[in-house]
């Protein structure tokens, strides 16, 4: 069976202001429309994943929100879960790796670094710098969730916010 993991780092979201918390942070404008239009994008090309994980963080909330309406998935296929906020790569391989196995097409909304650094780990391709309201989707085949691991993965699309126009 193949495998899709697709992962969306959040969309450009306000500076911290003073006494405020980090994860408490919200999305421009700008960050709005970008992640409408990679959402969009998405819907087009029929890359529609079954669940939407994200960090607790509001900027990462607010981004799978608008993923969500966009990819016309039901408020229950997106979860929040506070482990994918400064998150390591060895915590995302085991966040993705309790992953049930029936499920063919995950999207994780994150932060980097930790996003960029998995992609280069799964694919072994060098990714570079992911901007807000970028995309990587990466394929595994004929393996379980727990087995996705260094290499493994092939690497079928980047999408970063100025290659879309809708």
């Amino acid at each position: 069976m193949k495998r899709n993991l697709i992962l969306i780092r959040h969309a450009q979201s306000r500076n911290i202001e003073p006494g405020q918390k980090d994860v408490d942070r919200e999305l421009t404008d700008s960050g709005i429309q970008d992640a409408s239009r990679l959402a969009r994008y998405m819907y087009l090309e029929k890359i529609i994943p079954e669940i939407i994980f994200t960090s607790h963080a509001k900027r990462a909330m607010e981004t799978a929100q608008l993923f969500g309406e966009q990819l016309k998935l039901d408020h229950s296929e997106i979860k929040t879960d506070e482990d994918l906020y400064e998150a390591s790569v060895r915590t995302l391989l085991g966040f993705i790796g309790k992953l049930d196995n029936s499920l063919k097409s995950v999207l994780i909304i994150g932060h980097n670094p930790a996003l960029t650094h998995l992609c280069e780990h799964l694919s072994k391709d060098i990714i570079g710098f992911l901007p807000p309201a970028s995309m990587v989707h990466l394929t595994f085949e004929d393996l379980l969730w727990s087995e996705l691991d260094k290499g493994l993965g092939k690497l079928k699309e980047i999408k970063l916010p100025d290659q879309i126009s809708l």
